[in-house]
């Protein structure tokens, strides 16, 4: 059978990202299914001491796939090979790989932190508060059984709709009127 996928990309800074936090919560998923996996992208300073800690939680390949650096029609390519994103961040601001996500169509799981709230919704992902990892859990194992029912055009329309070229150049014109006026 087909195994769903889900991907995370980050910096690989594990004390604003909490990589650590997702492997642990991955490790706990395989215990008790095998039908996913999970796209690991990006470097960083805490990239190696990440794989050595799936390593540890016992978790292989394909469970977890470590890619490095993807960039352009790259990232592109493996957003679009995955069910759903996930990012378990202790803070952030409004990560690009949301409304990347969103663009691409795929539904998010993310921490309520910085600005996220303000985008992430029950029409295209659900919110976890920072730290819960039993929250995580329970949203990645609720996304492996539901991302089908996310309306991925829907979630792509919204976010040209948000973060596209138009909206984004609307919004500075009103700023600089604003600001000048």
């Amino acid at each position: 059978a087909h195994k769903k996928r889900f991907i995370h990309i980050s910096c690989f800074e594990d004390r604003s990202k909490n990589i650590s936090g997702l492997l642990r919560v991955i490790s706990k998923l395989a215990n008790c299914r095998d039908d996913f996996e999970c796209m690991m992208v990006g470097e960083g300073i805490d990239l190696e001491k990440m794989k050595v800690l799936a390593d540890e939680l016992g978790l292989k390949y394909p469970q977890v796939i470590f890619t490095g650096l993807l960039e352009d029609e790259h990232v592109i390519q493996a957003y679009q090979g995955c069910d759903f994103m996930v990012m378990f961040s202790n803070y952030e601001n409004m990560p690009v790989v949301i409304s990347e996500s969103f663009c691409c169509g795929l539904p998010v799981v993310a921490t309520a932190v910085g600005g996220i709230p303000e985008y992430v919704n029950n029409r295209n992902g659900k919110l976890v508060p920072a730290g819960n990892e039993g929250a995580l859990l329970e949203a990645i194992t609720f996304m492996l059984d539901h991302f089908h029912e996310f309306d991925k055009l829907k979630i792509s329309h919204d976010a040209g709709e948000v973060f596209g070229k138009k909206a984004v150049a609307e919004k500075l014109q009103e700023l600089y009127s604003y600001c000048n006026a």
